[in-house]
């Protein structure tokens, strides 16, 4: 709700309205085990192929295998699927968004 808040505030009533839609949809695709969850990484284009995603990625990686806990994402963007199934992520489920629009939720199991 907090975030919501914060994206209506700064953008607008329909703009929060849109996000609060978007993470139903998104929320209703995850799975049920107990997991890590990757929440957001964006980097512009200059900064891509340069590291920085992987390095805020394996932190995260590092502290579920450490938990023993499976790890999830939502790939908004098909490009990017093939750099976390170097990481070990398969595609796990389908998000429909819109007609036109869909994102990938992907799981990597934890590694010992």
């Amino acid at each position: 709700a907090e975030i919501i808040s914060t994206a209506s505030h700064f953008c607008g009533w329909e703009s929060g309205k849109r996000f609060e839609e978007l993470i139903q949809k998104v929320g209703a695709s995850e799975p049920e085990a107990p997991h890590c969850e990757v929440l957001f990484i964006a980097l512009k284009p200059e900064a891509r192929g340069k590291g920085i995603g992987e390095s805020l990625l394996k932190p995260v990686l590092n502290y579920a295998d450490t938990k023993k806990f499976g790890c999830y994402l939502v790939s908004s963007n098909s490009r990017n699927i093939s750099f976390y199934e170097r990481y070990g992520f398969q595609q796990f489920s389908p998000i429909e968004i819109s007609d036109s629009y869909s994102m990938t939720g992907m799981w990597r199991d934890f590694v010992n």
